[in-house]
């Protein structure tokens, strides 16, 4: 139904309504169970996973950019992206009930029964699914004080037939029409307006965060660069030395040349060397002589816990991405998907076309 056809003066008049049923093509529980079910099964087996990966020491299991870390997760992506669409599917409508005292609509997890005469106003529009690109066309019932009684989702059998009865009985009963094209049109743009609003904070926050790890990732990488070049190198003490599941820890401490005793905790890689720091409980370490706070092994360190080197590119290339999402957010841009279709918007309104719709 194209809400620009619905006569907004010509009010019907009320007559009997016979009990009409419209149900969904397909039991939207299925499709729920079929993103749900192995989505959950995949977040326990990650978790569940983790302690016997962290204790194994020929994987390399541990936070950073390493081929193990990456599959776990992305396979945690894939496993939200799931759950997210299930609970979605949960959300359409499974039965839609109309007679004479109202409407009864349903969905899998419940039922909700509007009389007539507290259906005040009548709204088309759509219902995007989240981390998925696709939207469906929705039915919002909502009362005199404008909150929503009842959503309809599009994979009702007869949805457009079904909108117009709707209209029209509730239209009969109120003595107005419950449905304006133009008045719902605009409570659609101010409630997509107010979404990308609270969306460009969310990716301001992204960006800063990015920002943040990217300035600090600069800054280790400086003073990297600085302990290569000319950092001061002393055999230092090792205090104590321990395993953290199947990662060598080793604690140490050295005075720098003004005296002053620095010490410092640090994991280290599985080899010679830390089996020579247990041995022989020295190590060699290097310091910058003008801040001898920043210092490390020379040799054998484990140094995934930094946001310099590689990382500095993906937090980078994070601060570019939020970065623009943010500011096309806040100027009010978004695509609306849709049936294959890519639709350039700007405060609920059609901008450009940018791929026209399947068999459009």
């Amino acid at each position: 139904m194209n809400p620009s056809n619905v006569s907004t003066t010509a009010i019907p008049v009320a007559s009997p309504v016979t009990e009409r049923e419209f149900l969904s093509r397909r039991n939207p529980i299925y499709p729920a169970m079929l993103f749900f079910i192995p989505g959950v099964l995949i977040l326990f087996a990650m978790f569940a996973a983790i302690p016997f990966l962290a204790q194994t020491p020929t994987l390399a299991f541990k936070p950073g950019l390493n081929p193990e870390f990456a599959v776990m997760v992305m396979s945690g992506l894939f496993a939200t992206h799931l759950i997210f669409h299930g609970l979605f599917q949960l959300r359409m409508s499974k039965r839609v009930v109309l007679n004479e005292s109202g409407l009864q609509a349903e969905q899998p997890l419940g039922k909700r029964f509007i009389p007539w005469d507290q259906i005040h106003t009548i709204d088309r529009g759509k219902l995007a699914a989240p981390l998925y690109g696709k939207s469906v066309h929705v039915l919002k019932v909502l009362n005199a004080e404008g909150r929503e009684r009842a959503v309809i989702t599009d994979n009702i059998e007869g949805f457009d037939e079904l909108a117009e009865a709707v209209i029209a009985r509730s239209s009969a009963l109120a003595g107005t029409a419950t449905f304006d094209p133009q008045a719902s049109d605009e409570r659609r743009v101010t409630k997509d307006a107010r979404t990308i609003r609270k969306t460009a904070w969310l990716f301001l926050l992204f960006t800063l965060a990015m920002g943040a790890a990217f300035g600090f990732g600069l800054y280790e990488e400086i003073h990297a660069h600085r302990l290569t070049s000319e950092g001061v190198r002393i055999e230092a003490k090792v205090t104590r030395s321990w395993m953290n599941q199947a990662t060598p820890n080793i604690e140490y401490l050295f005075k720098d040349a003004e005296g002053k005793t620095h010490s410092r905790e640090t994991m280290m890689h599985r080899g010679a060397e830390f089996k020579l720091a247990q041995a022989d409980r020295t190590i060699l370490v290097e310091y910058l002589a003008d801040a001898p706070e920043w210092n490390r092994p020379v040799r054998g360190e484990d140094r995934w816990m930094t946001f310099g080197g590689p990382m500095l590119f993906l937090t980078g290339f994070g601060v570019l991405i939020f970065g623009f999402l943010t500011l096309t957010s806040m100027l009010g841009y978004d695509f609306d998907i849709e049936d294959g279709g890519t639709t350039l918007m700007r405060h609920g309104r059609v901008v450009k076309v940018l791929n026209p719709k399947r068999g459009a």
